[in-house]
């Protein structure tokens, strides 16, 4: 069951995953259980029929849960491609949407690129920070 479309019920998951671990642990949970499951897939048919999967993903991973992934592995990632919950279950979710594997690689492909850009930004605004108040630092008596 799904309480406000942010949480697994049966599992305990919260909604959006923040780390890798999370990926992981309910990567395993759906592969053995056939209840949570579908209760992800109902999570992941909360997205509005006119919404994107690339805009929809942050509601069910944060950019930090994503950095070990990319679509087809490579650059010492894991293969998302490979995990039931980006592909069977994306595909399970949408089907009604005629959703094609061919446009769910390119959706997730969109937005682990997205994803790497937010992270990429956020570090260059704290790096900016950090520099702005060393400078300010060292110009006060």
């Amino acid at each position: 069951m799904v309480n406000t479309g942010t949480r697994l019920i049966r599992s305990g998951i919260i909604f959006p995953l923040n780390e890798g671990t999370e990926v992981e642990q309910l990567e395993q949970l759906v592969k053995k259980n056939s209840t949570i499951r579908q209760e992800y897939i109902n999570v992941l048919k909360l997205k509005p029929r006119d919404t994107q999967i690339v805009h929809y993903m942050h509601n069910v991973f944060t950019d930090d849960s994503l950095i070990d992934y990319n679509y087809n592995n490579g650059h010492g990632k894991r293969a998302m491609r490979m995990y039931d919950i980006f592909s069977k279950c994306f595909m399970d979710a949408y089907e009604a949407e005629e959703l094609t594997e061919f446009e769910l690689a390119y959706q997730l492909t969109l937005a682990i690129k997205q994803s790497r850009n937010r992270m990429r930004q956020r570090m260059f605004r704290a790096r900016k920070i950090v520099k702005a108040s060393c400078g300010k630092r060292k110009r006060t008596p």
